[in-house]
């Protein structure tokens, strides 16, 4: 949470794969609508640093998940 809060006051948040950025319209919730997601997973290792944080958008969040999901929990 830390690191969202750095980022969103270095100019806010857009999603690396895609770009997208939470309209204005979600007022001041629109940095919850961009997830954080880790490149090595807490569950292997992986910390809470920017270098492990990418931003993602909900979309390309889930397809990360889904693809660590069907490799079995490695990255294919």
């Amino acid at each position: 949470m830390r690191e969202k809060r750095r980022r969103r006051g270095a100019g806010g948040i857009a999603c690396v794969v895609c770009g997208w950025r939470a309209p204005d319209a979600l007022g001041p919730r629109a940095w919850n609508a961009v997830h954080l997601h880790h490149v090595l997973p807490a569950a292997c290792g992986g910390a809470d640093t920017p270098d492990n944080l990418v931003a993602l958008a909900p979309n390309p969040h889930a397809l990360a998940h889904a693809a660590w999901s069907r490799a079995g929990g490695r990255w294919a």
